[in-house]
């Protein structure tokens, strides 16, 4: 009976380890679709909480069968997790929409989770070298997506700014995905013999040509800043006999071979982009990280300085999680993109700020500890005399965890679900080694929680529907960009009806969905119902310039001439340069007898061949009497 019991459970453990492996290394990364705007985003914050509800599943029936030696019940990486997920729940009492923090809150007790679950997975060093393997493999295959995108324009997958960009819809995620990927293949490159160090070096070639045909500078400066951070760690360490300690690996040979191989790529890929794309130049790339006059660096640094008052303003609530976008314009985009209203943008590219502005000084300590208790436990584990394979593969997580540090602080990859899921997958990597190395003789085997248990199926199960209907509801705001650029007025209204602007009220922009709606009811001269959802549409994001225009326009209409104003002035305060604003200000003005203020008004529009623009300054001038 009881061998029958153990055969069942290695079965179970068996399915859980490959459902992992497969989900998160061959599914995860490459799907895709073409009926939402951002093509990875919903599908596989979806598919993800699917994943995680089958192997929790899984893991329960084994914990419950056998007990289990879990980290969450040793470790104190826990701790800060756990405070992390506290303050960002509780910085929603001072969101402006509670609803758009609910994916965000979701999306942390998902990554807890995919760590509880890689650690659990990984106290089996045959399980993790499975997962390596399988890693070398699937980053081979997602870099030669890239490679056919760039070499030969393969273009069937969806995607944005940036080429090429893999499964990722963009060139600077698909970069950095692929770095996250070099831990376990540089691991391969060092550790393993035969074919599977051919594989690994075919693997590291492709992942390195693919970082460098992005040109992506923040990933470029994540592998600098983590080689030398670690080579300075082993001189420190070692000294001089550093390369003895690895002898058994042949370091000297392999070393140079990748060594080799970096100049290789380097010089395939600089030929490559001097071919097809001679404007740009690596060189210019690197360095103009460092330049202010650069436009991307520019508009970088006004994102943060803004995203700093933004913290200032609320230093220990924060604005609430996943409302800095609805945030971010109260504090003015002058010299920006988003100046002339038709740009909103979505985030500060910058990790550690988003996180302090959006959760406040606790809960960004509290995600800052995850790191360093992570790295206190790579360095620990790497000082005893440990086996020196697993010192190598500690070394090569740390390189992992640092570059990811240092990527996320010019980049977004905690939006990403991949990317969160892989940080994960290393910081469970690292918690699952140090923890078999320091495993007490006595209580290694835990007694089923079955309130824990319960309360972390539940989550997941709350992650899957929500994964679910924001997905559902993706679809539908996809359908209704389609039917206003139609003027499909009923469609649009018929689409918006279907999404859940309820619980997920805006799209990825930060637009209500309210707001469409009104725009179709307004077409279609069904004013009264057009009013309502311009001020619901308010209620939801009171900062975007566009719901601001067409409410005050609606107030206008009615007679409200100060609201009206108020409104447009708000918009032009918002967006400097936002011509429907001001135009729109300059004749309730011009209406109301103001004509010195209407001019003043109308002459901060720049452009002039907008015919309302030149029709309205035309009439106020001749009010005026000032010559044309």
């Amino acid at each position: 009976m009881v061998n029958i019991q153990q055969k069942l459970i290695n079965k179970i453990e068996f399915f859980r380890e490959w459902v992992f492996i497969i989900g998160m290394i061959f599914i995860l990364p490459f799907v895709y679709t073409k009926t939402t705007i951002d093509p990875v985003l919903s599908l596989r914050f979806c598919i993800l909480s699917i994943l995680l509800l089958v192997i929790l599943f899984l893991e329960i029936f084994i914990f419950i069968r056998k007990g289990n030696n879990l980290v969450i019940q040793k470790r104190i990486i826990w701790m800060p997790l756990l405070s992390y997920l506290f303050f960002s729940v509780f910085s929603l009492t001072n969101a402006s929409n509670v609803y758009e923090g609910i994916p965000e809150i979701v999306k942390i007790l998902m990554f807890m989770t995919v760590l509880f679950i890689s650690s659990s997975i990984f106290n089996s060093e045959n399980s993790f070298l499975y997962f390596i393997r399988s890693s070398i493999i699937s980053s081979i295959f997602l870099s030669f997506i890239g490679i056919a995108q760039y070499y030969f324009n393969y273009s069937e997958i969806p995607g944005g700014y940036g080429w090429p960009y893999g499964t990722m819809a963009n060139g600077n995620l698909f970069s950095s995905a692929l770095f996250l990927f070099l831990p376990f293949v540089l691991f391969g490159v060092f550790s393993f013999t035969k074919y599977w160090r051919i594989i690994s070096n075919i693997s590291v070639s492709a992942v390195f040509l693919n970082i460098i045909l992005t040109q992506t500078r923040a990933v470029w400066v994540a592998v600098i800043f983590s080689v030398c951070l670690l080579f300075l760690f082993f001189i420190g360490i070692y000294g001089k006999s550093i390369f003895s300690k690895f002898k058994r690996f042949n370091s000297n040979q392999r070393i140079t071979q990748q060594i080799l191989i970096l100049l290789l790529t380097s010089a395939v890929g600089m030929i490559s982009i001097n071919y097809f794309n001679p404007e740009e130049n690596m060189q210019d790339t690197l360095f103009s990280i460092t330049n202010l006059e650069d436009p991307a660096v520019n508009e970088r640094l006004s994102l943060w300085k803004k995203s700093m008052d933004m913290i200032m303003d609320s230093p220990f609530l924060g604005v609430g999680k996943g409302n800095w976008k609805i945030q971010f314009p109260v504090y003015g985009t002058e010299d920006m993109r988003a100046e002339t209203g038709y740009t909103n943008f979505q985030r500060p590219h910058n990790d550690y700020l988003w996180i302090l502005s959006e959760t406040g000084i606790f809960g960004f300590l509290s995600y800052l500890m995850i790191f360093i208790v992570s790295l206190f436990y790579g360095i620990k584990f790497i000082l005893p005399s440990n086996r020196v394979e697993k010192k190598l593969l500690m070394a090569c997580l740390i390189f992992g965890l640092i570059g990811y540090m240092v990527f996320s602080f010019f980049s977004y990859p905690m939006e990403r679900i991949f990317h969160t899921v892989f940080l994960a997958i290393i910081l469970g990597g690292i918690s699952s080694l140090y923890h078999r190395n320091n495993l007490s003789k006595q209580g290694v085997v835990q007694s089923p929680n079955y309130l824990l248990n319960l309360l972390i199926v539940c989550g997941i199960i709350l992650s899957a529907w929500i994964g679910l209907f924001q997905f559902r509801s993706e679809t539908h705001v996809l359908n209704t960009l389609r039917a206003r650029q139609k003027s499909q007025w009923k469609s649009l209204i018929r689409e918006v009806d279907r999404a859940n602007t309820t619980h997920f009220p805006l799209d990825h922009t930060a637009t209500p969905l309210l707001w469409y709606r009104g725009v179709a009811n307004f077409s279609l001269d069904s004013m009264d119902t057009a009013f309502r959802d311009f001020q619901s549409a308010y209620q939801d994001n009171p900062n975007h310039v566009h719901v601001l225009n067409n409410l005050a326009t609606m107030y206008e209409m009615k007679g409200n001439h100060q609201e009206a104003i108020k409104l447009y002035s708000r918009a032009i305060e918002i967006s400097p340069k936002f011509e429907d604003a001001i135009i729109n200000l300059a004749a309730v003005q011009y209406n109301l007898g103001h004509t010195s203020e209407a001019y003043e008004t109308i002459r901060k529009i720049d452009n002039n061949n907008n015919p309302k623009y030149l029709q309205y300054l035309d009439a106020i001038q001749k009010k005026l009497g000032t010559p044309p």
